[in-house]
């Protein structure tokens, strides 16, 4: 399901169980007539029909329109990508953490025929790790694994968006396993369906993800309600979701295993954090290859070059406190909202350990959430338990979409 680069042993994350948004402007009258030029400008923009080589599509407009977050810019249609519907590559704007525009590139695949009157249902998909550089987004994939995972979708009936995420395909590294930029990236991605040509789409929408995207997922369904206020998220599906940052952090670059999930967590954290200090978590080397990850998919590889962990991180990592408390905030659950969220997870998985997502749960339950955890005990690994994770999550989203009310596993009381 996700191209796991670097070849990271699961017992790093093992060890894991033994072991915001920024301030946009002051107000005032120029952020008002700023905000009234934009929305005139949104609302007059057209996006262009893309027709070039694959490797223009990525190329960002400079400079960025000044449109809203979900706006679409460009768009391809796919030829063969999808059965039963029409597939587009997609452009479209959105916003770091930091609050600056950016454009983010995806999937959009639109069923064929004639839809319900109030449109076709809609599936916004959080992908699972890739990479950090460009050419690891999956709209880049030969394959196109997460499209082939939509046609049983289109089949069905529904719209499915799917994010590249901020920085994959892009410029600029990717916010791996950075929860509001994953969030963005999916819901501005639902946002987006629905300028297509001739595409009907409903504004009831449900998000599922898996691995990263369990954790992107998570985060989408926390922000959806103020980031896109004129859809209706129904609920989300987070399979094998990351959760306890700080501790994953810690125990990824204390092991003595191959560094790359802790190399592109701490690359993507400082992409969207860039006042974190490299230096409290890194030695010279370890930066060195730091700023070689963006330059392809095997970069991590190619820049450890076999070097231990121990010549990468400093040796008193868990002390670096501003790392920490960025860490915990990236933790799903840590406020109250409304969408249902479904937490799906093998008991016995061997690179995601069911200990974290039953740590968000709990969290989550603390916090007023409508919450259902489900774990498998098939002795199924991480990847293994994925077709569970689709049967099982599509058939509770299609329950949502038929009115059936979202049920709570949480303790009485």
């Amino acid at each position: 399901m996700a191209r796991l680069r670097g070849k990271v042993a699961a017992v790093v994350l093992v060890a894991v169980v033994a072991a915001g948004c920024s301030d946009s402007g002051t107000g005032g009258t120029g952020s008002a007539d700023a905000a009234a030029k934009s929305k005139q400008q949104a609302d007059t923009f057209e996006a262009v029909a893309f027709t070039g080589p694959d490797a223009d599509f990525y190329k960002v407009p400079d400079p960025l329109p000044e449109v809203a977050h979900g706006t679409l810019l460009r768009y391809e249609e796919l030829d063969g990508k999808v059965e039963g519907g029409t597939a587009y590559r997609v452009m479209y704007a959105s916003e770091s953490v930091a609050g600056d525009p950016i454009a983010v590139t995806g999937e959009v695949a639109i069923p064929a025929g004639t839809p319900p009157a109030e449109g076709w249902k809609l599936l916004s998909v959080a992908h699972g790790t890739t990479g950090i550089a460009d050419d690891c987004a999956p709209s880049k994939e030969s394959g196109d694994s997460y499209m082939a995972l939509a046609n049983g979708a289109v089949k069905a009936g529904y719209a499915v968006a799917i994010s590249d995420y901020e920085g994959l395909g892009t410029p600029g590294v990717h916010p791996y396993l950075v929860g509001e930029s994953e969030g963005r990236g999916v819901v501005d991605a639902a946002i987006t369906a629905h300028q297509l040509p001739d595409a009907k789409v409903s504004k009831r929408y449900a998000i599922w993800g898996y691995s990263q995207g369990g954790h992107g997922a998570a985060w989408a369904n926390e922000i959806a309600a103020e980031w896109a206020p004129d859809l209706d998220l129904l609920g989300t599906v987070a399979g094998a979701p990351p959760s306890e940052m700080k501790a994953i952090f810690n125990a990824l670059g204390s092991s003595g295993a191959t560094p790359g999930f802790f190399l592109m967590m701490l690359a993507g954290y400082h992409q969207a954090y860039p006042d974190l200090d490299m230096h409290e978590v890194l030695t010279d080397a370890g930066i060195k290859v730091i700023d070689q990850l963006d330059s392809g998919c095997d970069a991590i590889g190619k820049a450890t070059d076999g070097q231990p962990m121990s010549a990468l991180v400093q040796p008193d990592l868990a002390s670096a406190e501003d790392w920490g408390k960025v860490l915990d905030e990236n933790d799903p659950g840590r406020v109250k909202v409304d969408a249902p969220l479904l937490i799906l997870h093998s008991g016995q998985d061997d690179l995601v350990p069911a200990t974290l997502s039953e740590l968000m749960f709990k969290r989550m339950c603390e916090n007023g959430w409508t919450v259902e955890r489900r774990v498998y005990n098939k002795g199924q690994g991480h990847g293994a338990a994925v077709p569970d994770a689709v049967t099982d999550g599509i058939a509770w989203i299609n329950d949502l979409f038929a009115g059936k009310p979202a049920k709570s596993t949480c303790p009485a009381g």
